[in-house]
């Protein structure tokens, strides 16, 4: 189980409920203008503003989420508004 923060997911100990202190990832909002740019992406561009198609995404712990990967340009694009 994944415990999320403000800023991170960390692994939860599923026999005490405690946090074990190993991150999993971090996670911040995505601004609405991002959402919308890599969501209209077209996947089987060769180059150019793409992204990934829309896949399922199952951590180690159970959490699915369902998710799509910016590239090449779109990636680029929105790098500094994902760091951390």
């Amino acid at each position: 189980m994944a415990a999320i923060g403000s800023s991170d997911i960390t692994y939860i100990n599923p026999e005490t409920g405690a946090p074990t202190g190993e991150r999993l990832a971090w996670t911040k909002p995505a601004s609405t203008d991002a959402v919308a740019a890599i969501a209209i992406a077209d996947p089987n561009l060769e180059d150019g503003f793409t992204r990934s198609e829309w896949l399922w995404i199952r951590l180690a712990n159970g959490d699915l989420i369902l998710g799509t990967f910016p590239q090449d340009e779109a990636y680029f694009t929105y790098e500094v508004e994902a760091s951390f």
